[in-house]
């Protein structure tokens, strides 16, 4: 691009693109290179400059362009962002536009992107699975011994870690995750044996979905 085709209008006309389309639009490919040849000859000028008033229109134009370009590469990196992760999700984002350094950019984000979503989720997954390892012991215990005695050695071995306040009961039907009283997140089954606070034992007992279990005095105590 020649020096003199670099100019403010054609940085505005260049912003005002970019924000109206959803898009990266096409700029030169040299764009930040010209811009920084074109703000030296500014400032060059600025410093030869013996009119004061002259030096402050010049001042005055550098700060101009410097705001125009900036928000032209904010606009730009947002759309890249976006770009990436829509990549990221299964997309297929048109990068046509995207100077080299731009696509650099694009590249590194989507790698970024992708390693953290694979990295969380793969946590998430074990979590979920770690979970379903610990609870299963405990259902299959209640399952097999439905003798009264097993029953309660099952929960009286559960509630050492249990406060006093809490109340033991048996999920007499399956019901889809929900946030209980305690603000926790609960997925319960049927046959599951829960300690929970008294206002939502109350709840699952009121809507049939559970039935207390009375703890008979310890043989230790």
């Amino acid at each position: 691009m020649d020096d003199d085709e670099f100019d403010y209008k054609m940085l505005r006309k260049i912003q005002e693109s970019e924000k109206q389309s959803p898009m990266t639009t096409k700029i030169p490919k040299t764009f930040y290179e010209d811009v920084s040849v074109f703000l030296k000859g500014l400032q060059d000028q600025f410093e030869k400059e013996t009119k004061q008033k002259r030096k402050m229109i010049i001042a005055d134009e550098i700060q101009n362009i410097e705001k125009i370009v900036i928000n032209i590469y904010e606009q730009r990196e947002k759309k890249i962002i976006i770009a990436a992760t829509s990549r990221v999700r299964g997309g297929n984002p048109s990068v046509k536009n995207l100077l080299d350094d731009e696509l650099t950019l694009f590249d590194t984000l989507q790698e970024v992107l992708k390693n953290a979503r694979d990295s969380l989720l793969s946590k998430e997954k074990e979590v979920v699975y770690s979970q379903r390892s610990d609870e299963s012991p405990l259902q299959k215990t209640h399952q097999e011994n439905t003798g009264p005695n097993q029953e309660h050695k099952v929960i009286q071995q559960k509630a050492i870690s249990v406060d006093n306040d809490h109340i033991f009961v048996t999920i007499i039907k399956d019901m889809p995750t929900f946030v209980g009283t305690d603000a926790k997140q609960y997925t319960i089954k049927k046959g599951d044996v829960l300690s929970v606070p008294p206002q939502m034992a109350s709840m699952l007992k009121k809507r049939r979905i559970a039935e207390e279990i009375t703890i008979p005095p310890s043989s230790d105590s």
